[in-house]
């Protein structure tokens, strides 16, 4: 494990955990089928439905995605009721695994547990896709304003939960976007409100947020 191959390097220790959390909808339902090697998810929600399509490849042992639940500024709608449907609430069994994972560490370093992604770093890497995005970012920006509240809503929930849990010591959030696909324009205007007040959250609880 890292945390046996830490202390054999002498290291000090930093675990990345997964949230001791469930999920559940009361109104959205989601739908898998497969075509050959092609999932197909479609989410059905008060507001719409959502399509997406993730072939697998053999060669990389990887599911890629071939179609975006969203598309244009009509599937915004759908994905917010998504969202705002979305109940969280603590899991006994993950939160056992959590428990024990910080005895396991003791002294030698500290536990955090991964968050989602900004809104629009979800948006670009898996909801929507570079291409859409950038088509709605100028098209469609007061929706898009629309449907992050609701997304920030949905993981501010996550996180006072998370955050309630005694062995974490930080809350981490992560995009694998860059420059390359969001420019600072758009970070401005959709990430840094959304940052700061997850960090306000955190502190408030005695977590630091990374």
């Amino acid at each position: 494990s890292t945390v046996a191959f830490s202390r054999y390097l002498g290291l000090d220790i930093m675990d990345l955990f997964q949230p001791p959390v469930r999920s559940s909808h009361s109104r959205a339902t989601c739908e898998v089928t497969t075509d050959g090697p092609r999932q197909i998810s479609v989410w059905h929600t008060p507001a719409g439905d959502l399509r997406q399509v993730c072939p697998f490849s053999p060669g990389t042992n990887l599911w890629y995605t071939e179609e975006h639940f969203v598309k244009s500024p009509r599937d915004l709608p759908a994905l917010a009721a998504l969202f705002e449907d979305e109940v969280w609430e603590l899991d006994p069994e993950t939160a056992a695994r959590l428990a024990a994972r910080r005895a396991l560490i003791g002294e030698d370093g500290i536990i955090t547990v991964a968050l989602p992604g900004t809104p629009l770093g979800q948006m670009i890497r898996v909801y929507a896709g570079v291409e859409a995005i950038a088509y709605l970012w100028a098209d469609a920006r007061p929706a898009l304003h629309e449907l992050f509240a609701v997304m920030a809503d949905n993981h501010e929930r996550l996180a006072r939960l998370v955050a309630q849990a005694p062995e974490p010591e930080a809350l981490v959030t992560m995009d694998d976007t860059s420059t390359s696909t969001q420019s600072p324009a758009m970070f401005a205007e959709f990430c840094l409100g959304y940052t700061d007040r997850l960090a306000d959250l955190c502190h408030a609880a005695g977590k630091s947020y990374m």
